[in-house]
């Protein structure tokens, strides 16, 4: 006896269905992130004590820099800024361990350049470089070392602005 292929669409369609929503179910937190539906969940804010300003208060405290920077404070930050690519690669493999160590890395090569940070303003500027990079190093959250490494982004990339903006585009000696 042949049973009418109609019957069997159906079924087919039904239980295809049932098995989607299911699987929606099962995996509707996730599904709401992805989607933006839902906000994250907000567990670095509250386990992840830090001392980072917000992303508006590193903006608007960033200051203004005397026509021409140290040449040695500038080569210093030159070569944190390749610190600072390769701790952004290890955050976008998702390798905190690594991330970790390039962070106390770049804390070393920042506190060098702060030795010949002069005046004040660019002293304060290096310090908030250091903060963020010291976030990045003990936090145990990748999303809070990604925040982290924005707001860090964000002074280095005020330097670089400031030293094209004076003319100063030569490339770092090897």
């Amino acid at each position: 006896m042949r049973v009418p292929s109609k019957l069997f669409r159906w079924v087919g369609v039904v239980v295809f269905i049932a098995l989607l929503s299911l699987v929606g179910f099962i995996y509707r937190g996730p599904l709401a992130q992805w989607f933006m539906l839902a906000e994250p969940k907000a567990e670095t804010a509250q386990s992840q004590p830090t001392s980072r300003p917000s992303s508006e208060a590193t903006e608007a405290a960033l200051p203004e820099f005397p026509s021409k920077l140290d040449s040695d404070l500038v080569a210093e930050l030159r070569k944190a800024q390749v610190i600072v690519i390769r701790l952004g690669d290890a955050l976008v493999l998702d390798v905190l361990p690594t991330a970790a160590q390039q962070a106390q890395e770049l804390v070393v090569a920042l506190e060098k350049a702060a030795k010949s940070a002069k005046p004040q303003a660019v002293l304060l500027s290096v310090q908030q470089a250091i903060t963020h990079a010291r976030g990045i190093a003990s936090t145990s959250s990748l999303d809070v070392a990604r925040k982290q490494l924005g707001d860090l982004n964000r002074v280095l990339f005020h330097f670089a602005a400031h030293e094209e903006a004076s003319g100063n585009t030569s490339k770092p000696a090897s």
